[in-house]
């Protein structure tokens, strides 16, 4: 019973005085450091769990009592760092818990105590109801999540080489990009497995010096223990409807690469294309010299193309990438090659149904283009990107681009 007291006491009663000194002041934030222990309980620790369940109960009491008050009790999980020896670390891992990295768990802390969302007033951080996810089981159903990312031409100069009509216009693969962003960010102990299900649905030029896009996004716990982002851009300016929206899928284990048949998929691409890189891009194109990645059309058919990129990254330099944008935005200007060669029409590609990264190619990359089906008013491809090492790094299924009648803004038209 001593014992007990005197862990129960040092931390229930110093926050009753700690409570009674303040209860007059006019607080905007509140929060506890509690424990995970406190929500699953842990073996002899029977004084320390209910220690930290009355903090819970305190957090809960005055949320409901203060609601203009943000009161967080963060159900700490054990930390890479102080008191969890490398033995310790193992037991942890053992049951599911894999420790808090310290950038991490301060990045937890600052988002959900500062941060705009709606928060619970007791939040589970690297327990193990969620293997791998650190924010384990606290956020409600409903809780809409939201991000913000600016976008100018000083900070992406890429984009000079991405006009239409005269004005610079977002790619799909760098809001793709910025998504993966978002899970490195909010879901650090997890792989984005996929991105599904993206759809353009009205595009973002760049009409001043520069625009903040946000992006909202709520969770949903897949029944095989994946974690599902269900993520969207509302509008910008006078635009009321979406730009775009996703699914992002996320697991504790990275994707692996799928047995594909690449040499049958060659095969079938073999075939004379008769064009140079150099007219491609001077006349099928939009895109300017920096985005120039495609370098030569190895094989055309009815099946499909096989090319050659060379440049695989935008020349903005950050440690911050997750994605080789300008190699998977090759594949989409090839879907556009392909089309135009085959039927001398142009597409815009604005859906996706599927991407993912295996791993960052090394050297060039060979892309294979697969058809799924062409007609006159839209091309739908796979494609898969194989570096220099002949390993599979990324696979994009059925890219969706449909038909612009009078073709590309400001491009001359070729017979």
């Amino acid at each position: 019973v001593e014992q007990f007291n005197l862990v129960y006491r040092t931390q229930a009663y110093g926050l009753r005085n700690l409570l009674d000194a303040v209860e007059k002041d006019p607080l905007e934030l509140i929060a506890f450091f509690s424990s995970v222990a406190g929500r699953y309980g842990n073996r002899g620790q029977c004084d320390y769990a209910v220690s930290n369940e009355i903090l819970n109960k305190y957090a809960q009491q005055l949320s409901n009592k203060h609601t203009n008050t943000r009161v967080v009790s963060f159900n700490w999980g054990p930390w890479e760092a102080g008191m969890v020896t490398a033995e310790l670390k193992k037991q942890f891992q053992a049951m599911g818990i894999e420790p808090i990295g310290l950038e991490a768990g301060a990045d937890i802390f600052r988002r959900f105590l500062l941060g705009g969302d709606e928060v619970p007033a007791e939040l589970v951080v690297g327990g193990p109801e969620l293997p791998g996810s650190l924010i384990a089981s606290t956020k409600t159903k409903n809780t809409v999540y939201t991000e913000r990312f600016t976008v100018s031409l000083e900070q992406y100069p890429s984009l000079n080489d991405h006009q239409l009509g005269g004005k610079p216009v977002v790619p799909m693969v760098l809001v793709m990009e910025w998504m993966n962003r978002i899970a490195k960010k909010h879901y650090p102990n997890m792989h984005v497995f996929e991105i599904c299900d993206v759809n353009v649905l009205k595009g973002i030029v760049l009409s001043k010096k520069s625009l903040e896009v946000t992006f909202t996004w709520t969770e949903e716990n897949l029944p095989n223990g994946q974690t599902a982002l269900n993520i969207q851009m509302p509008g910008l300016g006078d635009h009321k409807g979406l730009h775009y929206r996703a699914r992002l899928i996320l697991d504790v284990k990275a994707p692996l690469p799928p047995a594909i048949d690449l040499k049958k998929i060659e095969s079938a691409n073999k075939g004379a294309f008769g064009e140079e890189a150099a007219v491609i891009y001077d006349q099928w194109l939009f895109h300017g010299q920096t985005l120039e990645t495609i370098d030569r059309v190895s094989g055309f058919s009815k099946a499909g193309m096989t090319f050659l990129l060379t440049a695989l990254d935008f020349k903005e330099k950050t440690d911050d990438w997750q994605t080789q944008s300008l190699m998977l935005d090759g594949g989409a200007q090839a879907q556009i090659v392909y089309h135009k060669k085959k039927l001398n029409e142009v597409v815009l590609p604005t859906q996706c149904q599927s991407f993912q990264q295996f791993a960052k190619a090394e050297g060039k990359v060979v892309c294979h283009l697969e058809v799924v089906e062409v007609t006159p008013k839209k091309s739908e491809v796979n494609l898969y990107y194989v570096d220099s090492n002949n390993q599979l790094v990324a696979v994009m299924r059925s890219l969706v681009g449909y038909a612009l009648p009078n073709g590309f803004p400001q491009k001359a038209s070729v017979a």
